[in-house]
């Protein structure tokens, strides 16, 4: 197994953002996207905040969010994670040019409302993958070509039950074999290969160790960038033999303070981070793999700001703190089995006050809805195994 350690330098300004010649190909990525929350504001002031971020975007080839809500159709808003379209007329501003669908939100509010927000995107000139009409649809990668390279974006979700079936419309679920074999044939037709997943338990700033294992095997099968979220929070990075994994970079347009669930919540959800990675070629082969990291805060408006001064320091700083955790893995089983223990508390006083509630019916519907998706099971396997799976 090799793991780099990382160096994390302060970045100033906008010195760090350069045009990349044609031997290079400057990937953007970020976080959680998400615009739900701003109902009350006007479609100008969302533009303006959306135009905030553009020029993070301007020198890159290739830049991709996870969108954290649903698009909903004119004067139609649904409640809690998603904004009306007309609301959502400035989204290109921001400068994404890929925004990855396959989350725990974007079928909140059914199948139409998921097919609804990916044509709403589409039309606006951004590219969506990771839900379809059908379970073949939905897990098929997108393909770019960009300075006569070819790059395949795979992303998968832990919300399998929002999975897409024969025939229905969903998300593309996140199986472990299957995204192992997908990742060998996109390696095999593309120059580069990467990998988006939305998974794992919210407010930590670990991954679990089934996480770590799994984006180091896609490695192994010819991945060269991994990003993860769900989380919320930064988790740290690492390089293993030569290719990126980032295990979370947080919130980054996302009016947290609206939302009462973000509310107390572990982790400093108001932190994000802007990840630019460059991957070279020399020779029509790959040759290495950089990054840099602008942090990203969400301030107590709720708007988004890149970080500066003492803030961002600290929030590098913090970066380094959870990358060197990666390290040891022996750690990671205690803090995920220490995760999972409270989940297991959570969930089982949930059962008892829908039982004491609602009585029988709701307590067996409340416990199978959480058993049935392995947004749940996989943290049930973390607390039966003492945080080793």
């Amino acid at each position: 197994m090799i793991v780099q350690k990382l160096e994390f330098t302060k970045l100033l300004n906008l010195s760090w953002v350069t045009l990349m010649d044609n031997q290079s190909i400057s990937i953007g990525i970020v976080g959680d996207f998400c615009l739900s929350g701003y109902e009350s504001n006007s479609v100008e002031e969302i533009k303006k905040e959306l135009e905030k971020v553009s020029f993070l975007n301007k020198t890159r080839d290739l830049t991709i969010a996870n969108l954290e809500f649903c698009i909903t159709p004119k004067n139609k808003y649904m409640g809690s994670m998603s904004l009306p379209a007309e609301k959502c007329q400035g989204i290109s501003d921001s400068g994404f040019s890929l925004f990855c669908l396959a989350n725990n939100h974007i079928k909140d509010y059914g199948e139409k409302s998921m097919l609804f927000t990916r044509d709403f995107l589409n039309n606006k000139g951004i590219q969506t993958v990771g839900v379809g009409t059908n379970f073949q649809t939905a897990i098929k990668p997108i393909y770019f070509s960009i300075k006569e390279k070819k790059i395949a974006v795979i992303n998968v979700t832990d919300a399998t039950h929002y999975q897409a079936t024969s025939n229905s419309g969903g998300v593309a679920p996140l199986n472990k074999n299957r995204l192992l074999k997908q990742v060998i044939v996109s390696a095999e037709e593309a120059d580069i290969t990467i990998v988006v997943i939305h998974s794992d338990l919210e407010f930590t700033n670990f991954p679990a160790p089934w996480r770590v294992k799994l984006s180091r095997k896609l490695v192994d099968n010819g991945g060269d960038l991994v990003v993860h979220h769900h989380s919320h929070t930064l988790q740290g990075i690492e390089y293993y033999k030569g290719a990126l994994i980032a295990y979370s970079l947080g919130n980054f347009i996302f009016p947290i303070h609206k939302s009462s669930y973000m509310q107390g919540r572990e982790g400093k959800v108001d932190e994000g981070g802007y990840l630019a990675v460059t991957i070279d070629f020399r020779n029509e082969i790959k040759t290495a793999t950089s990054h840099e990291m602008m942090p990203t805060i969400i301030d107590e408006k709720g708007d988004f700001q890149v970080a500066s001064g003492q803030q961002e320091k600290t929030v590098l700083n913090s970066i380094e703190e959870y990358s060197l955790q990666l390290e040891n893995m022996k750690k990671l089983e205690y803090l995920y089995f220490q995760r999972c223990k409270h989940e297991m508390k959570s969930f089982l006083l949930g059962v008892y006050y829908a039982l004491r509630k609602n009585g029988i019916s709701s307590a067996r519907k409340y416990f199978f809805h959480h058993l049935t998706t392995a947004q749940h099971t996989n943290w049930v396997r973390g607390f039966f195994s003492l945080g080793k799976l």
